[in-house]
């Protein structure tokens, strides 16, 4: 019986991290009962088999979540693109150094106002903001790309003010958008090529939204392929 509770705590585990994943009305509702319906199966662990097996459920709890993430997160971008038939080719998440940048950079943006911070510049998020750019260039294949163009860091830059002016501060498949969006090769190509086009900046950002939340394609035409 045990082992029936804890698959059943695997599944309600790997449900709500999927679930961190998705958008919608319905989202904070969906979040709350599965919360709810894992702390009464982990309740119910201790009440009937004691604290050591209740204790051994949580940290199982913990490697669901751990391990489980890269699960969820595909299986999140699967849900989003049903019904749509256009091409999808999710990337998978972010390294952990790469992570680790949008987490400091998420908080940043999240923590004020928006505006304040294009203006004035986060001072939270200023050494993250730096630490990006040193990621984008210690990649070789991003380096080669902005080679490609004839550009260097500064470009980055103004590409990085220009997506947050264009509302690409947001997560997304569990990438923070204006973070993985010039940090992976083909995005970064995708952007100085459809902004060489002269594609609207809204545009760019939406279709790099959908594309690492629902592993849509990257057109790189002045319409993006619409």
């Amino acid at each position: 019986m045990i082992y029936l509770i804890n698959a059943t705590i695997a599944l309600v585990a790997l449900l709500v991290i999927t679930n961190g994943f998705l958008r919608g009305a319905w989202r904070t509702q969906i979040d709350v009962s599965l919360g709810v319906a894992l702390l009464a199966l982990l309740g119910a662990v201790f009440y009937q088999y004691g604290w050591m097996l209740g204790c051994a459920s949580v940290l199982w709890v913990f490697l669901v979540c751990v391990i489980g993430r890269p699960v969820a997160a595909r299986l999140a971008v699967t849900l989003l693109s049903i019904g749509e038939h256009s091409p999808r080719s999710y990337i998978g998440l972010p390294d952990s150094r790469l992570l680790r940048i949008s987490c400091e950079l998420a908080k940043a943006i999240e923590s004020r106002p928006i505006v304040h911070d294009l203006v004035n510049g986060p001072e939270r998020g200023i050494l993250a903001k730096e630490r990006l750019f040193e990621y984008c260039l210690s990649q070789p294949a991003t380096r080669a790309v902005l080679s490609d163009f004839s550009v260097d860091e500064s470009t980055l830059r103004d590409l990085y003010r220009l997506l947050l002016i264009a509302g690409a501060a947001q997560w997304a498949g569990g990438h923070w958008v204006v973070a993985s969006a010039l940090a992976h090769p083909h995005t970064l190509r995708f952007i100085l090529t459809s902004n060489r086009n002269g594609t609207d900046l809204a545009e760019i950002a939406y279709a790099l939204i959908m594309h690492f939340e629902r592993g849509a394609a990257l057109a790189s035409s002045p319409r993006l392929g619409r």
